[in-house]
């Protein structure tokens, strides 16, 4: 805040809430946000709008059983990843810097993953359908 100036947000369409800085999406789709802040002597007022889609997070568990499977986990060779009832989806593999380790569109039922070469740690699996997107901790 530019000296205790209120920061106001808008959303398009009204299907979230918002407490503070948090907006919380009630729906997945298409969103505008308008975020103002009025002026005064020391400072211009100012406005910014932006535009994001907001996906249904589900954990795996929310899904049934048969839809999604990640195997092994550990991994240490190749990581399998099964979808079924899924007709595409985009995996994305992060590190814990939030880097883009991996990263493939298909339709296939069942992706192998090598890696082998990737450092011991964490890394951050997640999986967007049309209506999902789905994450899942990985260790190798």
């Amino acid at each position: 805040d530019a000296e205790g100036l209120e920061v106001v947000y808008s959303v398009e369409p009204n299907t979230c809430s918002i407490n503070g800085n948090e907006i919380t999406f009630l729906q997945a789709g298409d969103y505008s946000i308008t975020v103002s802040q009025e002026g005064n002597e020391k400072y211009n007022a100012a406005e910014k709008s932006f535009y994001i889609e907001a996906f249904k997070s589900v954990a795996i568990s929310e899904l049934k059983n048969e839809q999604i499977k990640v195997f092994p986990n550990p991994v240490n060779d190749y990581l399998y990843i099964s979808l079924d009832g899924f007709e595409t989806y985009e995996l994305t593999i992060y590190d814990l810097k939030g880097n883009k380790i991996f990263v493939e569109k298909s339709s296939s039922s069942l992706q192998r993953i090598n890696v082998y070469n990737w450092n011991l740690g964490v890394y951050l699996l997640e999986i967007k359908t049309e209506k999902y997107r789905i994450r899942k901790k990985i260790i190798r």
